[in-house]
């Protein structure tokens, strides 16, 4: 089952979007990262971003060693979540996609920022 982030109200009409863009661009940052379902990744708002950042479960798997439960996705990124904004920081920075494009990314950009998030908290917090 897929999660809803943002439903117009029904006499609206959805704006015109460039491709690649999706009204879940529209998830304000003070929002918890969720679990989509149709494309298997944890959904956060980075900030600074309107975008979303996607991470996929693969990733995750690279990440834990394990296959991973959405709920434990998502548990490592609320741990880990400075090391995720930071990732997704330098992203923006090393690509400068629009302000609405949302994005990835891949283990390895998340594994850059837990070692230095790990050496400033005492730990990698990867198993």
């Amino acid at each position: 089952m897929s999660q809803s982030i943002a439903v117009p109200p029904p006499d609206s009409k959805p704006a015109k979007l460039p491709w690649g863009h999706t009204d879940d661009r529209l998830m304000p940052s003070s929002k918890p990262p969720i679990w989509r379902n149709d494309i298997d990744a944890l959904a956060f708002q980075p900030g600074e971003h309107i975008g979303l950042c996607m991470v996929h479960r693969r990733a995750f798997r690279t990440l834990l060693r394990v296959m991973p439960t959405p709920r434990e996705c998502v548990a490592f990124f609320n741990t880990h979540q400075e090391a995720f904004q930071a990732a997704a920081r330098a992203k923006l920075l090393r690509t400068t996609p629009p302000s609405t494009a949302n994005f990835h990314l891949t283990s390895r950009d998340v594994i850059r920022h837990l070692k230095n998030w790990g050496r400033a908290h005492g730990s990698f917090g990867l198993k």
